[in-house]
């Protein structure tokens, strides 16, 4: 893999705490602006969001208070739901080479858009005539709240790309169908997105733009070779060449649709580049600035697990490493397939089991190595340790974990290459129920064999179950693993019998692997946010999570778990 691999470190507090609502930010050349503006419909939530990028935000045409600089330049202008004097104010604040991000509510939203405020193919429109480039239209899915992808709406194969590869609720549903149908007509996006994010950069040397321009330009289609200055554009433009990529890319601002993941331990989004030939790539970008333990970890790991596999299908394989800006970039292959999202288990729950299981035996089979003397050490003892200093009330469930698992240390047991977290969404099911599996910055190269499998199949008996709270999570494990009549059993011991794994090394194992993982999301969740000590809320959030439940459970029922035929 081209690019260094740096080692990274924590970066500051304020620097890790730049909210997901910012994530368009990762739509720009420079996501980190030197000066920034805010126009439009009020919004503290968003104010406050924007200073934590830049400390000083200017409130433009506010009639409450003084605010400096009205009558600057600045790189980035925010507007807001904007009316069309909030969007002439936006857009002549825009320094040349600056760039203008507009929050527009389209007609599916117009309940809750003001009245008065532009839609958003009139405020594309406008742009491309008063002198921006680049003008283009992102739909933020669901909404700017809670978004979860970014769909650029001139783009055919983006649209259809992002509708084709989800399940997730009915509306996704309908433009899945509607995509086949509608896309490619003219504004037809215009018409039913409800959150749009208008995205456009002025000219660095404007000319002077004519009325008859303001009112008849349109933005470029794109995916046509024109091009995009987003982050990752700009690291593509750089390596183009020495990363090889006119294989895949005829042009050099290929389609894309970026995820934006909002569960609490993400670190970073994901641009998913759409080839038109041959295999995609998928480029990582930390969401803070500076250095990224978890891509660089990833990276190294990947590195290592190719170098060691010969280059595995269902494994991504890095491609560049790069700071990108001040902000890591993990470029890596794609693999094919979707989701085996809980939908999907549901659906088929015996053939999930089956290909997890035959892509694990496969794969630990391969890697399998002799534990060393520090086995034991390395691998719980120190997830142990840092379970007991986040919980130190917690003293009878840690020395009845310490008493479980201590028979490990004098047992003879394989280390394996271990993922860590396999479970959605971390697993893709391609063609011929082949298993894909992604993210692997919690991947030990040596590690624990059979806690993937409890993992997942634990992940397995949630969805089966449709569990969604704690309890009924709790239920779905037991379920799983303990008594008699325990549907996991014939799993686990297939899996042990081609292993060489002796059956009495199954009960430490489980218990380690749910201590393993309560400790393993500490960390995860940790890094993510406040890399001082964890506060009381972080512990009670810890503390309720269903893997916890499911660590206390394990060891206060570890009588029950049976592995005879």
């Amino acid at each position: 893999m081209s690019g260094e691999l740096s080692q990274a470190k924590a970066g500051s507090t304020e620097e890790r705490m730049v909210p997901a609502r910012l994530d368009w930010r990762f739509l720009l050349a420079e996501p980190e602006p030197d000066r920034v503006a805010y126009a439009g419909r009020p919004d503290e939530r968003l104010l406050a969001s924007l200073r934590l990028l830049c400390p000083t935000v200017d409130v433009l045409g506010s009639t409450g208070g003084t605010h400096q600089g009205d009558a600057d330049l600045y790189g980035l202008v925010l507007a807001r739901e904007p009316s069309e004097r909030d969007l002439a104010l936006a857009a002549g604040r825009v320094r040349p080479g600056g760039t203008l991000v507009v929050e527009a509510r389209g007609p599916v939203g117009a309940l809750t858009r003001t009245a008065g405020h532009e839609p958003p193919g009139r405020i594309a429109r406008h742009l491309v005539g008063v002198g921006f480039e680049e003008v283009r239209s992102f739909w933020m899915w669901p909404d700017f709240e809670r978004c979860t992808r970014i769909i650029p709406l001139d783009d055919p194969a983006a649209v259809q790309h992002a509708f084709a590869h989800s399940r997730h609720g009915a509306g996704l549903r309908l433009g899945a169908w509607m995509a086949h149908r509608l896309v490619g007509m003219d504004r037809i996006w215009d018409r039913i997105a409800s959150s749009v994010c208008i995205v456009g950069r002025r000219a660095a040397h404007p000319a002077a733009p004519s009325l008859h321009a303001a009112n008849e330009a349109s933005p470029g289609p794109n995916g046509t070779g024109a091009p995009y200055s987003s982050i990752v554009h700009g690291l593509l433009g750089r390596r183009w060449t020495e990363l090889g990529l006119d294989r895949s890319f005829p042009s050099r601002s290929p389609s894309f649709v970026v995820l934006t993941p909002r569960f609490r331990n993400s670190s970073h989004v994901i641009f998913m580049l759409l080839p038109e030939a041959g295999s995609g790539l998928v480029a990582k970008v930390c969401r803070q600035r500076g250095p990224c333990e978890k891509l660089d970890l990833e990276a190294r790991n990947l590195l290592a697990i190719q170098a060691r596999l010969g280059g595995l299908e269902s494994i991504p394989r890095p491609v560049a490493f790069d700071s990108g800006e001040d902000h890591m970039i993990l470029l890596q292959t794609t693999l094919p397939g979707r989701a085996m999202d809980r939908a999907t288990v549901r659906r088929r729950g015996p053939q999930c089991c089956e290909s997890v299981l035959g892509w694990l035996i496969d794969v630990q089979a391969a890697t399998r190595s002799t534990a060393g003397p520090d086995g034991f050490d390395r691998l719980i003892g120190g997830d142990l340790s840092h379970l007991q200093a986040l919980f130190p009330a917690e003293r009878d469930l840690l020395e009845r974990t310490r008493s479980l698992v201590a028979p490990l240390s004098e047992m003879s047991f394989p280390l394996v290459l271990e993922h860590g977290d396999l479970s959605h969404p971390n697993l893709l099911v391609g063609p011929g129920d082949r298993v894909g599996v992604i993210d692997w910055e919690q991947a030990e190269l040596r590690g624990m064999p059979a806690v993937d499998l409890f993992f997942f199949l634990g992940y397995v008996g949630r969805a089966m179950g449709e569990a969604r709270s704690t309890d009924e999570a709790l239920r779905a494990v037991d379920q799983a693993f303990f008594g008699r009549r325990s549907w996991a059993r014939s799993y686990v011991l297939r899996y042990a019998e081609r292993l060489g794994l002796p059956r009495e090394t199954l009960t430490p194992l489980f218990i380690s692997c749910w201590a393993r993982q309560v400790a393993g999301l500490a960390r995860k969740v940790a890094s993510c946010e406040d890399p001082g000590s964890p506060g009381p809320a972080f512990l009670d959030w810890l503390h309720s999570n269903w893997r916890f439940a499911a660590w206390r459970h394990a060891v206060e029922q570890s009588s029950r778990l049976d592995w005879d035929n």
